[in-house]
């Protein structure tokens, strides 16, 4: 009887541990405790009961198996993940315990732990290059999630017996090949002899052939991307058989000569390592991109680009065998989304936190207004505004700090004179690519001007699209903005 009763209280505790709502509270565990009493039990076995409901509370950074590594993903004040813990102190090991009943989990802010079973479930929370998830856990050797950014793992053991790893069914080549995930071809070689006609370093300029007949062309093409939207490129053979993916930064981030680059994963490994590259000034053909080291690549064919129709065995051995090669990009979701991770050629300046009011400068832009501590970054909880050289400025970026909103336009359409009213271009913005005009104010009497929007600015005090105003101002232009976006942001490029 009283085997079945401490069985029943550390099932009960188990309960209580494990439910984030705390409806064991009220009902079953009422019952069980007053069973406890009733059957006498012994003050070592309660204490037993107590231990094991504080195990279980209690993250263990040693015992059990680490999660198996998803991928870096973003995150917002909605969450896409909403199970578990939510809360900090876990590493890929404690976590991976507290969520053995899901599929998945999640670190976040280096060590805030969440579950689920499922992620990436809106289009909103994409997946990021690695880096934008911080550093390892303390004490571990696996990522531990960045400011709204998801380190998301399967999780393993579980109840039962640990399954045995296999690999995914199809690689990142693959699924860029059939056009899953965010992956844009941009550049094709044929098979033959020489390598890439391109002479633009990466750069999206070169633009040539006909595109038309995609990642299997029997002719070379090259289309033109913007290179500041890219953040990860993707280098292929036409087979998928050798394939690269490394972030912008490594690859045409500086010049370098046989220097160790970064690859995130690769056909040869799932792990990051290094490999030495070339991208000389003066060499035409670089950047020299491989899956080994290039002089090791050249002789077992492993070269995944080259540019100004290189040939000799740095083809030879890799474009007849293999179909050609391809390269991919993958591209911020938003210009905003860059900025934000500091990609772009974006300087953050100014920020109003989640709130009631727009921010406390009265400079209209001019740079000169400085309070508060930009160290918070984009997603600060308190008001900040860094100094500016205002003739410095080419564009201004307005955003929400969850991105979901946000413009770009010229210096000139935001405070090139005075208006009340009247259309100023946008260059492109959340809510088209093209060019279009909204009507904003600037007026030289009123110190909260001036006033940026998404739309026509009447229109956007009732739906939730003004983007800056100054002097503190409140009312409905801020109470549908800051509190339902995170607050919002100002960006410049120099």
């Amino acid at each position: 009887m009283k085997s079945s009763i401490l069985s029943l209280a550390i099932a009960c505790a188990k309960d209580l541990a494990l439910a984030s709502d705390n409806s064991c509270a009220d009902t079953s565990c009422d019952a069980d405790v007053t069973t406890l009493l009733q059957g006498g039990l012994r003050t070592h076995s309660l204490k037993l009961v107590q231990t094991h409901l504080h195990e279980l509370n209690t993250p263990s950074a040693t015992e059990g198996p680490a999660g198996r590594y998803v991928g870096c993903f973003v995150d917002d004040g909605a969450r896409d993940l909403q199970e578990g813990p939510m809360q900090y102190g876990y590493t890929s090991v404690s976590c991976n315990v507290a969520c053995r009943e899901y599929r998945f989990f999640a670190l976040q802010a280096g060590g805030w732990c969440v579950c689920g079973n499922a992620y990436s479930t809106e289009d909103k929370y994409a997946e990021v290059v690695d880096g934008q998830c911080g550093s390892n856990c303390a004490g571990d050797d696996q990522l531990c999630g960045g400011m709204w950014r998801n380190a998301v793992y399967s999780t393993v053991g579980g109840g039962g017996p640990e399954e045995e790893w296999e690999p995914e069914a199809s690689s990142p080549c693959e699924e860029a090949m059939e056009g899953m995930g965010d992956w844009t071809v941009v550049r094709h070689a044929p098979p033959g002899n020489q390598w890439h006609g391109a002479n633009d370093r990466l750069g999206g300029t070169s633009v040539y052939g006909d595109p038309a007949g995609g990642a299997h062309s029997q002719s070379e093409w090259s289309i033109a991307f913007n290179v500041e939207d890219v953040h990860t490129f993707l280098f292929a053979t036409g087979d998928c058989e050798k394939w690269l993916v490394a972030s912008k930064d490594a690859v045409i981030g500086e010049y370098y000569a046989n220097q160790p680059r970064q690859i995130m994963e690769s056909s040869t490994s799932e792990h990051p390592y290094m490999a030495a590259w070339y991208n000389r000034a003066t060499a035409v053909e670089d950047p020299w991109i491989s899956l080994g080291d290039h002089f090791a690549s050249i002789a077992d064919g492993s070269i995944l680009y080259g540019e100004n129709h290189f040939g000799h065995a740095h083809a030879e051995r890799v474009l007849p065998v293999h179909e050609g090669a391809n390269v991919f990009v993958e591209l911020w979701s938003s210009p905003c989304e860059a900025a934000v991770q500091g990609a772009g050629g974006w300087t953050l300046v100014r920020h109003a936190p989640p709130g009631n009011q727009w921010h406390g400068a009265t400079d209209r832009l001019g740079g000169t207004a400085v309070y508060g501590d930009p160290a918070g970054g984009a997603h600060s909880a308190a008001e900040w505004s860094a100094a500016f050289n205002v003739d410095d400025v080419s564009t201004f970026m307005f955003a929400t700090g969850d991105c979901e909103k946000w413009l770009v336009a010229s210096k000139d359409a935001v405070i090139g004179e005075y208006y009340a009213n009247q259309p100023r271009q946008i260059m492109r913005s959340s809510t088209s690519e093209h060019p279009y005009t909204a009507t904003w104010y600037n007026r030289e009497a009123q110190v909260e001007d001036p006033w940026i929007s998404l739309g026509d600015h009447h229109g956007s005090i009732q739906d939730g699209s003004i983007l800056y105003g100054e002097n503190h101002f409140g009312h409905a232009h801020a109470a549908l903005v800051l509190p339902v976006h995170n607050g919002a942001n100002v960006f410049v490029k120099l």
